[in-house]
């Protein structure tokens, strides 16, 4: 069985090009909708309407209210997890099984 991220012309997976190929078309359209709902928000957070001003004070309101103690146990509980998944990964790579 030839390495996932092998792509030669004798030993061709079609799979391994299917999820390179579905990962760049996924990757490039979340950029284009991220960009284009960043744009569409920026543009009614900035304009000269009373209501955006309106809509800014309350953001910044927001924003300035955060408890960062809320939500300390979820970002322990992400560290933590990346964590284990860093020794696991070294690990994988120690022991030679990367190929």
């Amino acid at each position: 069985m030839s390495h996932p991220d092998a792509v030669m012309l004798g030993d061709f997976d079609l799979f391994a090009f299917y999820r390179w190929l579905l990962a760049i078309v996924c990757g490039i359209y979340t950029i284009l909708r991220l960009g284009q709902t960043l744009q569409t928000w920026t543009g009614r957070l900035w304009s000269a309407h009373p209501r955006s001003r309106t809509l800014r004070r309350y953001a910044a309101v927001q924003l300035l209210r955060i408890n960062v103690r809320r939500f300390t146990v979820d970002l322990v509980q992400i560290a933590v997890l990346a964590s284990g998944l860093g020794i696991l990964l070294w690990l994988h790579h120690r022991w030679g099984f990367v190929g």
